[in-house]
């Protein structure tokens, strides 16, 4: 099942080259596209994003500065994944297999869902802290 991830970024190409990067590229599942939207930023993002030799699937577009929110509809506009997500330009660390363990959870729910339900249900009645606690 298709993913199409959109990331909308305004003057951050060293956050896009040293933080995200490295995350979409390391993926176990390249089974999406990712969509870059750069929102009126320097010539420094298209060439980050121009310059890089992966399998994934990516597309560029650039706008005059929008801002974030019509950057994010102009990219679900474009996107043709029948799955979308949004992923920000700042976070430190995405898990190798993220996406992969994603798209099974939402196309497969009925196999791992009542567990991890009934291990909340556990916790709570326990009074435990639930701080990252991720479905």
């Amino acid at each position: 099942m298709k993913l199409s991830l959109i990331t909308a970024t305004h003057k951050r190409p060293n956050q896009l080259q040293q933080i995200l990067l490295p995350s979409i590229l390391a993926q176990t599942s390249h089974d999406f596209e990712w969509i870059v939207i750069n929102d009126g930023s320097e010539q420094e993002t298209k060439e980050i994003i121009t310059s890089i030799n992966s399998n994934i699937e990516i597309k560029y577009w650039e706008t005059p500065h929008i801002g974030l929110c019509a950057s994010r509809n102009l990219g679900l506009e474009k996107a043709i994944g029948k799955l979308v997500g949004f992923i920000d330009n700042e976070l430190e660390y995405i898990w190798k297999n993220r996406f992969e363990y994603k798209i099974f959870a939402i196309v497969e729910p009925t196999t791992w869902l009542p567990e991890k339900i009934e291990k909340l249900k556990i916790k709570i009645k326990n009074n435990e802290k639930l701080a990252g606690f991720l479905i």
